[in-house]
């Protein structure tokens, strides 16, 4: 037997899936993250899955938020930034536009590196891409021997105008490399993002040389133990554009993974949504730091060619995304006599106060506990002991000044959580005209199930739906993400001044361009799929729109074809505008076949390869099912707790119930119920009303 294993590292959990390449088969995990090392973390949930024998093991996949969390804790290295003389404060000045035009408080992001930092050396690349100053090899020699001399431990190149001509900006990084240690990795923009937009480009290479190293100390920390294992077997790293590319490139490129946690779940999302009888799928995903929530619209995940993160912007596709900090973790506070909730995480260590590691102050989770949303001999399987009582203390002491009992403070914590993670939802959607109810709520991470049916609640929204091993389904995702590799290249041109020659010979530029050892093991994955698309906007514009091309023909039915994307996504188009193209775009994608599930593992009919079959898990609760106490609006419910792997397809449970497994807890209140679908799924919907209750409306007619 030969299994794909994969990994997704969050703040206070690791969730660890394997799968059998012949059945399709799943088995799940769940470790505490090791903040310290967090390569540590990940073996010991590959030793457990796989009970310390590699030998079967083909292949391993998995996201880090290594990258991201160095971001925002200001932990990565010490860089220098390499620029064209005359333009040394293009990235300290940024730009002068706000996120938010309403936001008076708005401070811009303190840059990750000084303008002592900034070295300017004599070169110039017209816009055009004509050298009008050659790079000065001693003056370059002397840069470095200043780099040297300064102790950063990594550099990013930038040139003016190199995302038109590289040949002066490459040259300078070729030339850096050979004179600094090799442990300073060197950074060249037109490897990154070799597209206009100057302070994006720059902002874009500093943030990947920023990172750089401590991802290449992860990603060389983690083969380092598991060849200790005996593996040595491909390691893939996942992409925020939803692909996997190889553990060197992401070394070498790190800010194409930086947001690659988040991502595996929803490639996973757009691979099941077809069995959920909609293509309009809101994505959420809780864990113990966070709460991330995308859109699968029309069956796809939404691609943003530009993105932001902690305020910088960054020129790389990524799936968009959008994150607040309300998680398991998130402790609660008061400030001027009201509560508050997150963003500050409780993390791993000490993490919330019914871990009984040393937490004081209460969590999401410590409310969850105390308002019997999690059975405590259940949790993690019944692998985890953890405390109702420690929780009850510690909401007891949080509201006793704000005159609440602990149930109450816990309903007021929930309540913040789930307004906040409702309004995230609501931004995602309704900023972009999309109401919300038209879409199936798929809930998944540690703790989404635990608040996925208060959420639809909320936001009116009928259906929500829990796959298998929803604690793990980021990494099962990781699973079925496709190989990839972009590329773009700059054109800038009016799209009716731009033939079908021009642009082949645009995508061939872009390919030729390619990493070619990536490419080779893109090609020997299986059969390669180019995907064109180009980058339009309206003239005077400064933001474009992604639209794919292949198999649109000729010029004229790719400005019909803008003009209808333009409709869907603002609502209006003006088709009397002229369109400009501002970037070609060319993916590099090969599809990693997906086991076919066997009949034995779904008894009804089988579903797609895609799905995640219903397979067994690692120990779960189990036993008849029994009843715990629980509050609901301030009234007291017996609640069933049921076992998830004791149910089959078909079988109902009504709320109030919790069920409980391995990687996760679901959640149904009253006046829900879940029914298990052929493929293990929980789906959730309102139960019919009671005809004997006083409320129901038939009661009232005459």
């Amino acid at each position: 037997m030969t299994y794909r294993l994969a990994a997704d590292v969050g703040g206070t959990f690791t969730d660890i899936v394997r799968l059998d390449e012949a059945t399709g088969a799943c088995l799940a995990t769940k470790v505490p993250t090791t903040p310290d090392d967090i390569a540590v973390g990940v073996v010991r949930g590959f030793d457990e899955i796989v009970d310390g024998d590699y030998t079967g093991v083909a292949g391993i996949v998995y996201g880090t938020t290594a990258g991201l969390n160095a971001l925002i804790q200001r932990g990565g290295a010490r860089t220098a930034l390499v620029t064209t003389r005359g333009f040394r404060d293009v990235y300290e000045i940024g730009r002068g536009n706000h996120p938010d035009m309403y936001d008076n408080q708005y401070r811009k992001p303190v840059p990750l590196l000084g303008r002592r930092d900034v070295f300017e050396v004599g070169e110039r690349t017209d816009r055009h891409g004509a050298v009008v100053t050659p790079l000065d090899p001693g003056e370059l020699r002397d840069v470095a021997a200043l780099l040297a001399a300064g102790g950063y431990a990594s550099v990013a190149v930038a040139f003016l105008h190199s995302y038109v001509n590289p040949a002066n900006e490459r040259a300078a990084a070729e030339a850096l490399r050979a004179a600094l240690p090799a442990a300073v990795p060197v950074t060249a923009s037109s490897d990154i993002a070799p597209e206009l937009g100057e302070y994006e480009r720059v902002s874009t290479t500093v943030l990947n040389a920023y990172i750089a190293p401590v991802i290449r100390g992860y990603v060389t920390r983690l083969r380092q133990l598991l060849t200790e294992r005996g593996f040595g077997g491909e390691v893939f790293v996942m992409q925020s554009n939803g692909g996997v590319l190889t553990e060197r490139v992401a070394a070498a490129q790190p800010v194409r993974v930086v947001m690659s946690g988040p991502v595996g779940g929803v490639i996973g999302a757009g691979a099941i949504g077809a069995g959920l009888g909609t293509g309009h799928v809101l994505a959420v995903d809780m864990g113990g730091t966070s709460f991330d929530v995308s859109l699968i619209v029309d069956g796809a995940p939404q691609i943003a060619l530009e993105s932001q993160l902690e305020g910088f912007p960054v020129l790389v596709p990524s799936v968009q995304t959008l994150s607040v900090g309300a998680g398991g973790g998130s402790v609660a506070w008061t400030e001027a006599g009201s509560m508050r909730v997150g963003p500050r995480s409780s993390g791993a260590r000490p993490g919330p106060v019914c871990y009984r590691l040393g937490g004081r102050e209460p969590t999401t989770t410590d409310a969850n506990v105390v308002l019997g949303r999690i059975a405590p001999e259940h949790f993690l399987g019944g692998r985890m002991a953890i405390s109702p009582d420690l929780a009850a203390a510690a909401l007891t002491d949080y509201g006793a000044p704000l005159g609440l009992t602990a149930t109450e403070a816990a309903e007021g914590i929930l309540t913040i959580t789930n307004s906040a993670m409702a309004d995230a939802i609501r931004q995602i959607t309704l900023r972009r005209g999309l109401d919300a109810r038209d879409f199936t709520l798929l809930a998944y991470g540690g703790a989404g199930p635990l608040h996925a049916v208060a959420l639809a609640a909320e936001l009116e929204i009928d259906r929500v739906v829990v796959p298998p091993r929803p604690g793990a389904f980021s990494a099962w995702g990781m699973l079925h993400a496709p190989l990839r590799h972009d590329g773009a290249a700059s054109l800038l041109r009016p799209l009716d001044a731009v033939t079908p020659a021009d642009l082949d010979d645009a995508f061939a530029a872009v390919r030729a361009d390619l990493d070619p050892d990536l490419v080779a093991t893109i090609e020997a994955a299986g059969p390669v799929v180019e995907q064109r698309s180009l980058d339009l906007r309206y003239r005077g514009q400064k933001y474009s729109v992604n639209l794919a091309i292949d198999g649109l023909g000729p010029v004229r039915a790719i400005r019909a074809a803008f003009d209808e994307r333009y409709r869907v996504l603002f609502g209006f188009a003006s088709p009397d505008t002229p369109v400009e193209v501002v970037n070609a775009r060319l993916a590099l994608v090969a599809k990693r076949s997906a086991a076919e599930p066997s009949a034995a593992q779904s008894p009804a009919a089988q579903p797609p390869a895609a799905q995640p079959p219903a397979a067994a898990e690692l120990p779960a609760p189990a036993g008849p099912p029994h009843v715990i106490e629980g509050v609901y609006d301030g009234r007291r419910h017996e609640i069933a707790v049921v076992a998830r792997a004791d149910l089959t397809t078909g079988d109902t449970v009504p709320g109030p119930a919790v069920l409980a497994e391995l990687t996760a807890t679901t959640v149904v209140p009253p006046g829900w119920r879940a029914v298990v679908d052929a493929d293990g799924s929980l789906d959730i919907t309102r139960a019919p009303a009671d005809p004997a209750d006083p409320a129901h409306p038939d009661r009232n007619r005459t």
